[in-house]
């Protein structure tokens, strides 16, 4: 079902608190495929801008240059002003937003389809997520294929390091066609990275060095009783790792 936003263009949350008339001033159909488009969540700005957020592959706003976060994504921010229904800016990010919160300085925290940890013993946070990047492997013309990324920035917002994210034609030159993701990021107790993220078949990207895809790593790669090793009724697995 196509979402349709209603919203008080003049703060009537805060007036309905206080008793007054809520009575919404401005709505919109914000268009797009209605199949796979869906808005999760909403907010009002300090300054009064309305602020939506979801997942909308097909959504394109014309004359709004998109800003993409982790290499964008299907994931979706988008700021509306409510007195001329313009929207003022758009920003893209994992596959969707699932929830959306903003302070009253404006700062806007999200959580959705997208990892994030923060290291505060090396001051970094590190997010991370996938890519789909194509090129011919051996097995069809324009392949595509999720490569999964991980990037650590400074608190300043400064890159520190970028592991994986690899073309695809330096992964498939080296007989590595399936795709990976990662899904979820945090710091343990012991100082060390996990990951929880996706594999779809045996030739995963993760049994490469992080910074050099031509280089093979030993990893030592465990089963569960659920997803032994051969097992050829499923390729999907859950892949669970630790990295220093």
């Amino acid at each position: 079902m196509r979402t349709a936003i209603a919203i008080a263009a003049t703060l009537a949350v805060a007036r309905a608190a206080m008793g007054g008339d809520f009575r919404p001033s401005m709505a919109t159909c914000l268009g797009g495929d209605e199949k796979v488009e869906e808005w999760t969540a909403v907010e009002v700005a300090p300054n009064g801008h309305v602020v939506v957020a979801g997942s909308a592959p097909g959504y394109t706003v014309q004359g709004v240059e998109e800003t993409w976060l982790m290499a964008g994504g299907y994931g979706i921010v988008m700021r509306i002003d409510p007195k001329t229904n313009q929207r003022v800016s758009v920003t893209r990010m994992g596959d969707w937003i699932e929830d959306m919160q903003i302070d009253l300085e404006g700062r806007i925290a999200l959580c959705g389809s997208f990892g994030l940890a923060v290291d505060g013993k090396n001051k970094l946070a590190i997010v991370g997520g996938f890519n789909t990047h194509k090129h011919n492997s051996p097995h069809m013309k324009d392949h595509p294929i999720h490569m999964p990324f991980l990037t650590a920035y400074t608190y300043d917002g400064k890159v520190k390091w970028v592991a994986y994210d690899f073309p695809a034609k330096d992964v498939y030159a080296e007989n590595t066609c399936a795709d990976s993701r990662v899904q979820r990021l945090a710091i343990g107790a012991d100082g060390y990275l996990y990951m929880g993220g996706y594999i779809h078949g045996g030739d995963y990207v993760w049994r490469h060095d992080p910074l050099d895809v031509t280089k093979r790593v030993k990893v030592d790669v465990g089963y569960d009783g659920y997803s032994p090793r051969g097992r050829r009724s499923c390729a999907t697995h859950a892949w669970r790792k630790r990295m220093s």
